[in-house]
Order: structure tokens, then C-alpha cells, then sequence
């Protein structure tokens, strides 16, 4: 098992993870690594994934810095150092997922087999050789195969759960917390960092009075929620994704747009053998990206708290 100086060097590592998808937990994991790196913290990526959608927002998927999780599945398979690609963004390394990583729940449970809970330590033992290049490591974890979860909740000193607000994703947030309590089994130092709302609509105040006490009872927590609501902004997130851009580029982008009413002369003056226009950021980009901010703020504001108690 884990030395105690072992856990205290994982200090930094935030598990985002809940049981079941399309309630943002890559999103959150690529805009808030990519803000966290923006602001000068050394940051850490890494993919468990297999789909990986992350190389989709980072902009690295079909590149030759995708290794469709090769390297992922033979260091935590082999007990080797996790090999991050570099400088996806300035400050933002990334270990990318891929096809690979659909056969590292068998390898896992095949392990847990003849060595127990010290299996759930893989993941823990292929980053110490490099978490302390890192100001902030940041796990994406899969919304299916308990085994993956585990092996990232071992290693983290934090969980970080997205949700929406629906039946599903309440469900999801009672499986993700019975894992969270048996992952203090093998890794007693991990706590509940927060619970984002995502996909939330203008109602968001009022849905977070209505979840608040649910959530705090299905994860052991007073007081679970960040004040961050990432807002329901389904054309920038698309957009975002397809252009492999994070939410605070695609602002930028917008930021040197011309105005609409500049678009729409010259459309009405155009005689139609003119080039196709490059395609218009979409205006909620702006506050999309402001909660994304507020998150990342939020975040190493609460880092430093608990830091600062302990």
C-alpha cells in the first residue's frame, strides 16, 4: 500500500468523475485544465476514457500525438511512469485515452484477483514518478467500468462531481458516492471537493436550493456545491468541441469577429461569387466561458482552503 509521504505528494490530484455521461465531466476537465494552465499552474491531464473526447476539445484527436491510449493501458498495466504528451496547450501536458483503454478494466479485475486492493493502486503508482512536475493533476474518468473509477479515486486527493439536476444524473451522483466511500478503504485521504450543476438553464438559483440537500446527504457533505453553474450553451460547447478550441479561445475568437450588422452588408451587398464567410462564434461564448472561470477560480480557491486547514 501507499506510503503516507506517498499520499501526501498526490496532494494536488482531482478525480472528476460521476456515473453516468453527458453531464460534462470532460468539458469541465478540458476548459478548467486549460484555464488553470492559462493562469501560469503547471497542469496535468489524464484521460481514462476510452472514448476520448478530451483530444476532441484539446484539438489533439487524429494527430500523431494521439496514441489511442497505448501508453496509458502499458504504464498503469505494468506499473511503469505515465509518459504524458507535452504542451498540448503552454503549461497543459495530457495522457490521452483511446481504443486501448476498453481492456483495462480485465487487466485490473485480474490483478484484483490474486493481489486484493492493492490492485486499486495502479494508477497511483504510474503517476508518483511525475506528479511533482505538476501544480495540478486533473483525472477524466469514465462514466462506465467501476474498476477504471476506482483506480482514479485511489489516486486522487479529491472528487470533483459533475451532475444536471435530473432523476438520471441523481442516481449517478448516489453510485459515484458509494464508490467514493469504499475508495477511502484503500485511499483514506480523499475528499469531496465539490459538485458542479451543468447544462443548467435560467432556473439554475432554483434548482440549486432544490438539489442542495439531496446531493449533501448522497455524499456526506454540508455544504457540496460550488456557486459556479455551467450554463446550458449548446451551440458555443458544440462549436468549442468540432474546432478542438476551449470555451475561453472561441471568446477570443468572437472578440475579432466583425459585428453582425457588418456581416449582414455585406451579404446584402454581395453578388454571390464571394468566398463562404468563416462561420460565426456563437454569442453565448461569452458567458459560458465567464462560468467556466468562475469554476476554475472557485477551485483553487477551495484547493487552498482546505490546504490552509489541514
Amino acid at each position: 500500500m501507499l506510503t503516507a509521504q506517498e499520499r501526501r505528494s498526490l496532494y494536488r490530484v482531482i478525480a472528476v468523475a460521476t456515473g453516468k455521461g453527458g453531464v460534462g465531466k470532460t468539458s469541465i476537465t478540458a476548459n478548467v485544465a486549460g484555464l488553470l494552465a492559462a493562469s501560469g499552474l503547471k497542469v496535468l491531464a489524464i484521460d481514462l476514457d476510452s472514448q476520448s473526447n478530451l483530444g476532441e476539445d484539446l484539438g489533439y484527436t487524429g494527430t500523431d500525438r494521439a496514441d489511442n491510449g497505448q501508453g496509458a493501458f502499458e504504464a498503469i498495466s505494468t506499473g511503469r511512469a505515465l509518459e504524458p504528451i507535452t504542451d498540448v496547450r503552454p503549461d497543459l501536458d495530457v495522457v490521452p485515452a483511446g481504443e486501448y483503454l476498453e481492456d483495462l478494466a480485465v487487466t485490473l479485475e485480474s490483478r484484483r484477483a490474486r493481489k486484493g486492493a492493492e490492485a486499486l493502486e495502479a494508477l497511483a503508482r504510474s503517476l508518483l514518478p511525475i506528479v511533482d512536475r505538476y501544480d495540478v493533476v486533473l483525472i477524466d474518468c469514465p462514466p462506465k467500468g467501476r474498476i477504471v473509477q476506482e483506480i482514479a479515486l485511489a489516486a486522487a486527493r479529491w472528487l470533483l462531481v459533475p451532475t444536471k439536476s435530473d432523476a438520471s444524473s441523481r442516481k449517478a451522483i448516489s453510485q459515484i458516492g458509494e464508490r467514493y466511500v469504499a475508495a477511502r478503504e484503500v485511499n483514506p485521504d480523499i475528499e469531496l471537493l465539490g459538485v458542479v450543476l451543468f447544462g443548467a438553464g435560467t432556473a439554475a438559483h432554483r434548482l440549486r436550493a432544490d438539489t442542495l440537500a439531496e446531493i449533501a446527504a448522497d455524499l456526506d457533505s454540508a455544504e457540496p456545491l460550488f456557486d459556479a453553474v455551467i450554463r446550458h450553451a449548446e451551440v458555443s460547447a458544440a462549436q468549442a468541441r468540432n474546432a478542438g478550441q476551449l470555451v475561453h479561445e472561441l471568446e477570443a475568437r468572437a472578440a475579432t469577429q466583425e459585428p453582425w450588422y457588418e456581416r449582414l452588408r455585406k451579404r446584402a451587398g454581395s453578388t454571390g461569387d464571394s468566398a463562404p464567410a468563416a462561420p460565426t462564434v456563437a454569442a453565448s461564448v461569452g458567458g459560458l466561458a465567464g462560468d467556466y472561470q468562475q469554476l476554475a477560480e472557485e477551485i483553487v480557491t477551495r484547493l487552498e482552503k482546505r490546504e490552509a486547514e489541514q
